[in-house]
């Protein structure tokens, strides 16, 4: 068989981010105890994924209700931008940092938006590389963001764990 046609080339896209800060103080123990519990199942996803730490499973936190709270709230911060409202979360999980864990320069390019959900400060900065922009980790930050944007972290430093939820959301197409 002989190739037709090939065509390889750059394109731009438009991307965006969003930082916003949520009050989760009275659920921020009962989180971490789901990520404790999740990380410890055997359905866990511990070292096997770009997340070169501690993970739930894909799915652990997509019908959690106290997640499901501070996603909602985090959406209706930013609605005046950007309306999520018409997707579906394929994917929620938990990440627990220890130190030298990291998480390789990846992105979601198979979803429409992703997000994180910080539940406790740490050192240890997330990259965005194309905006050339860190976050630092702070308890309560929500961050949504088009998946197709690469990022990762350094090595975890520091006695203190990262604890954080990760999620992905696709557009519902009718």
């Amino acid at each position: 068989m002989e190739v037709i046609k090939y065509i390889e080339k750059k394109i731009q896209t438009s991307v965006f981010f969003f930082e916003t800060k949520l009050d989760i103080a009275k659920d921020k123990n009962y989180l971490i105890a789901k990520i404790e519990e999740g990380i410890k199942s055997n359905t866990n996803n511990n070292y096997k994924t770009n997340v070169k730490g501690k993970m739930t499973d894909w799915n652990y936190f997509v019908n959690d209700q106290i997640f499901l709270k501070y996603l909602v709230q985090g959406s209706q911060i930013i609605k005046d931008f950007f309306d999520i409202s018409f997707s579906k979360m394929p994917d929620a999980w938990g990440i627990k940092m220890i130190e030298l864990n990291y998480t390789a320069r990846h992105n979601h390019a198979n979803n429409n938006y992703s997000g994180i959900l910080y539940l406790n400060d740490t050192e240890t900065l997330t990259s965005f590389y194309q905006l050339n922009l860190s976050i630092k980790p702070k308890e309560g930050t929500f961050l949504l963001f088009s998946s197709l944007l690469d990022h990762g972290t350094e090595r975890h430093i520091g006695n203190i764990p990262k604890y954080a939820i990760p999620f992905n959301l696709k557009t519902i197409t009718y």
